[in-house]
């Protein structure tokens, strides 16, 4: 250690309250960035977690013609990553009608839907809200039990595609909420344009689905859904084939990563290993991938939010260091022109200066950012764990850690440079004319006020109006333009 950096150490502990005083102002600032950038990555575990809650089926694995559906179910149930499967079939129909008290009605296309008993309890989807299920007979949707009027013991004629027909007694009322994905279209290109799925639904067991696909010819399509939309971007609604059979999946949500953007990696990965066991037999519709897509967008404009409106709070934390420094400035400048009478320069008193002032801003900040993960972690313990914890914490350590660092030590080189500049005899002077901060000088609080005012007006004044996707889900995606008043509003009332 050379003779310089052995002076700036005996200067920072010299005056150990002064050090002390300007440390707690940078520890505060790494203290927040890095429980901010912590806080930013637990919560992309929560949002994913919490998103693919609502999602009942994780994949659909969608047979080919010539597929064994007992083989494809032993294969796809070896693989780690799955937890459970389900059998599926669903069958289209072209029209249903009713006959009764001499009145006919009829409505449009729909879909014949068998799932075991299992099912039901296991996804919650496809429950009975009236009535019972019993072999032969179908429960049927609200809309279509409202759209023929159908109560429990009437017959209904569902016409088939290829020209047959199948009647069938309804047992009950069934709830098909949330069956929206299962009952579309599987592939890409129709669901990326907010197809709508069939409302007419009817749900029967196993063995009578399959005699009712039996009766359908082979390569039979359904007739076209009525009301098809056909303008460009616009929703529009596809017939899909007539005879479907899957098998639906649940993963091992514990192998799940937390984070939405690595989640929907390993869930591609798992796609695509499930396809390659298939051999071309099958092909997997990934329900969860889908479900975070919009997530993962949303989330990284949170993240961006979080971040953007923590950084007046790391400068102001950075003022207090700021203005603890300048309670001591005239000690400082009797040090320094003692120093200069001994002979050193202007470049060794730079550097000692500098040497000393990074040593404290780069000791605060990692206590400030070890405390900061600490409170992360008390705070956020189980959502760290499922990102990466310990990677995710040593990153954002050393971001605050050099972020503070750097911004501490420019914070305190503005008024060592201006020091360094008077003369020997001006720095021993105990009584120094006092010059006002050159925020104060040009106003700029008042600017930062005016300008949250006009920002505000202009990007919030109206109200925030939700972004929609396709399906009418509402997004969380805002212009950066919106983070720009809450800043400049907090910049404002600090420098005020």
């Amino acid at each position: 250690m050379s003779f310089l950096e052995r002076h700036a150490v005996r200067l920072t502990l010299r005056d150990l309250r002064r050090t002390a005083a300007i440390g707690l102002g940078i520890a505060l600032a790494a203290a927040l960035m890095t429980s901010v950038v912590l806080f930013g990555i637990a919560s992309g575990s929560t949002v994913t977690r919490r998103a693919l809650a609502s999602v009942p089926i994780d994949a659909q694995v969608v047979l080919g013609p010539a597929a064994d559906a007992a083989t494809v179910s032993a294969t796809v149930a070896s693989d780690p990553s799955v937890a459970t499967v389900m059998d599926y079939e669903q069958v289209a129909f072209d029209s249903a009608a009713i006959n009764k008290a001499g009145t006919a009605t009829q409505t449009s296309s729909g879909a014949l839907v068998a799932v075991d008993p299992g099912y039901v309890s296991t996804t919650g989807m496809f429950s009975v809200i009236q009535g019972a299920p019993a072999p032969g007979q179908v429960t049927v949707s609200r809309d279509l039990a409202t759209n023929l009027g159908a109560v429990p013991g009437d017959t209904i004629h569902f016409s088939l595609p290829g020209g047959q027909g199948a009647d069938l007694t309804v047992s009950g009322i069934v709830d098909t909420n949330g069956a929206d994905l299962l009952l579309g279209p599987t592939d890409e290109a129709h669901r990326s344009a907010g197809t709508n799925p069939p409302a007419n639904v009817a749900v029967t067991d196993r063995a009578t689905l399959d005699a009712i696909a039996a009766s359908i010819p082979a390569g039979a399509v359904p007739a076209a859904p009525t009301g098809q939309q056909t303008t460009s971007g616009s929703p529009v609604q596809v017939a899909s084939v007539a005879v479907r059979r899957e098998l639906h999946l649940r993963y091992d949500h514990a192998q799940l990563p937390g984070d939405p953007v690595a989640a929907q990696s390993w869930l591609d990965q798992l796609r695509r290993r499930l396809e390659v066991r298939g051999a071309g037999s099958f092909s997997v519709v990934d329900d969860a991938s889908a479900t975070l897509q919009p997530v993962a967008a949303d989330l990284l404009w949170g993240q961006i939010l979080f971040v953007f409106l923590a950084l007046p709070g790391v400068l102001l934390a950075l003022a207090m260091s700021r203005f603890a420094a300048d309670a001591t400035a005239e000690a400082t400048r009797r040090h320094i022109a003692l120093l200069r009478a001994r002979g050193a320069t202007g470049r060794q008193l730079t550097r000692i200066l500098l040497v000393s002032t990074a040593g404290v801003a780069f000791g605060a900040s990692l206590i400030g950012g070890l405390a900061g993960a600490a409170v992360a972690w008390w705070r956020f313990g189980s959502e760290l764990l499922t990102v990466d914890g310990v990677g995710s914490t040593l990153s954002a350590v050393v971001l605050g850690v050099v972020l503070v660092t750097v911004l501490a030590t420019i914070a305190a080189a503005f008024p060592l440079r201006e020091q360094l500049r008077t003369e020997l005899s001006f720095g021993r002077h105990e009584i120094q004319r006092e010059r006002s901060a050159f925020w104060r000088r040009y106003y700029l609080d008042v600017a930062a006020l005016i300008g949250a005012a006009v920002l505000f007006v202009l990007t919030g004044g109206t109200g925030i109006h939700p972004i929609f996707t396709a399906e009418g889900n509402p997004t969380v995606s805002l212009a950066l333009t919106s983070f720009l008043a809450p800043f400049l509003l907090w910049i404002g009332m600090t420098l005020l």
